[in-house]
């Protein structure tokens, strides 16, 4: 990196010289990873509702195969851990996930498994795949990338370096959303072919990241890989120890990691807490966006302005309050302030029910999701071994997002047939249990982080 970009970096993001070239790799990184999730995201509730139907059941049924499914990947998934390297295993899962979602834009194009055939049916398996495909996407790349981005990061470097990879990854998203939104809108290519090429667009930005990653580990000197001292001089000494882990042990040791440890428990409850309110509201929106469609082109135009809202949004919100709220507050106030302000988005939905108000209060939370919430928790990992940034926070965001899931689709089937009274109740109720329980937790995990750093600790140290 040239010594004037370095300076620009440096004044622009306030970030330390010797940290610029790692966060401008893990901006880039991080800007193609969102940016083609973003539209993989949406296309698959689009590409669902069209195939398989749009019915509250068929959304309930596929939150729980994804989670059943998705335990024996991860499995799977721990035992590659300890095979490669930490940016290998990056090169590896945008690699199969670029192919498999260039793979899937083929088959969409199908004439009788795909897109023309218009005929939506929950025995069609195409549409099940590539929702089970999309919901892999967080807990193994998103998961991956962050747990690598942890390992090379120190706490007292989190704070900035964090929020500016944020940032860029909200630029991410706003560029392929309203690039995927211009195509929808001109619409020339008609609806399957529109959907094959976001989708094969989404891929070919996965199948860069490899290589922004190997320039990385050739640019940045190893000293600066290392990240949170105390942490990596642990890992290294388990690293050299001579025994191996039996496969058995190996594939079960971050599950295992993540009830030993309340410290660990308390991220999960994290990702738990904020999918449960988000999928809440979400499904209401996806119903509502099917209903007003009578194409996928419109469904996807509708899904992707909203997540186009979301990074809007959640770009403003970094670029102007995340770093000064995390620096002013610290991380526990801070950390509280997350379900707070959901809280709030959330009293304003109860209070004025109505599809607008749901929209507000999922955009809401969706941003100081990203915007906040994602930089808090993903420091929370720094003062972790290797095994709870790589294996148990895999289980983390893969069965805390799936097990919130299933629980919000539950209580979506139950209120589904109420009148709107009777619904209203029982989501006060809901929301408040949820929202109160967020905030205790929000307190004690700060407490414990700021100790664990205090006291130069690593979490998971074999004693």
């Amino acid at each position: 990196m040239s010594s004037k970009l370095k300076k620009f970096f440096k004044s622009l993001l306030d970030v330390e010289s010797s940290q610029i070239s790692k966060v401008i790799f893990l901006s880039i990184a991080f800007f193609l990873i969102i940016g083609a999730y973003t539209i993989s995201k949406e296309l698959k509730d689009a590409v669902f509702t069209t195939i398989v139907g749009h019915d509250r059941k068929y959304f309930a049924y596929a939150k729980y195969l994804s989670m059943l499914i998705l335990i024996p990947i991860l499995f799977l998934h721990s035992k590659l851990i300890d095979t490669v390297k930490r940016h290998e295993l990056v090169y590896f899962y945008t690699i199969l996930f670029g192919s498999l979602g260039l793979l899937f834009a083929f088959l969409l194009g199908n004439e009788h498994i795909g897109l023309y055939n218009t005929l939506s049916s929950p025995y069609r398996v195409l549409g099940w795949a590539f929702y089970f495909f999309i919901e892999s996407y967080s807990p193994l790349i998103i998961s991956v990338f962050w747990a690598f981005a942890n390992s090379i990061t120190a706490p007292s470097d989190a704070k900035n370096n964090y929020t500016t990879i944020i940032s860029a990854s909200k630029i991410g998203g706003i560029i392929t959303a309203s690039l995927g939104l211009l195509l929808l809108k001109i619409n020339i290519f008609g609806d399957t072919l529109n959907v094959q090429m976001l989708l094969g667009f989404a891929s070919a930005l996965l199948l860069i990241v490899p290589m922004v990653i190997y320039k990385l580990t050739k640019v940045v000197p190893r000293k600066d890989m290392h990240g949170y001292e105390a942490a990596y001089n642990v890992n290294k000494a388990i690293n050299k120890k001579e025994e191996k882990e039996g496969w058995f042990s190996s594939i079960t040791s971050g599950l295992v990691l993540l009830f030993k440890y309340p410290y660990v428990m308390g991220i999960f409850g994290m990702t738990f807490f904020f999918e449960l309110v988000n999928q809440v509201i979400k499904v209401e929106n996806i119903i509502f966006g099917k209903t007003s469609s009578s194409t996928i082109s419109e469904l996807a135009y509708f899904l992707i302005k909203q997540a186009l809202i979301v990074h809007l949004v959640g770009l403003v919100i970094v670029l102007f309050g995340t770093r000064i709220i995390i620096k002013t507050l610290g991380e526990l106030k801070a950390l509280m302030l997350i379900p707070t302000l959901t809280g709030i988005s959330v009293i304003f939905f109860l209070k004025y029910p109505s599809y607008t108000s749901a929209m507000v209060a999922f955009v809401v939370t969706r941003a100081v999701n990203y915007a906040l919430t994602v930089p808090l928790r993903e420091s929370l990992y720094i003062p972790t071994i290797n095994e709870i940034r790589f294996k148990t926070k895999s289980w983390i965001d893969g069965l805390g997002s799936k097990f919130a899931k299933m629980a919000s689709s539950s209580f979506n089937m139950y209120t589904d047939g109420h009148i709107a009274s009777e619904v209203l109740t029982m989501q006060t109720v809901f929301f408040s249990i949820t929202i109160s329980l967020w905030i205790i937790l929000s307190y004690a995990l700060g407490k414990r982080y700021e100790k664990a750093v205090e006291d130069n600790e690593v979490i998971g140290a074999k004693n």
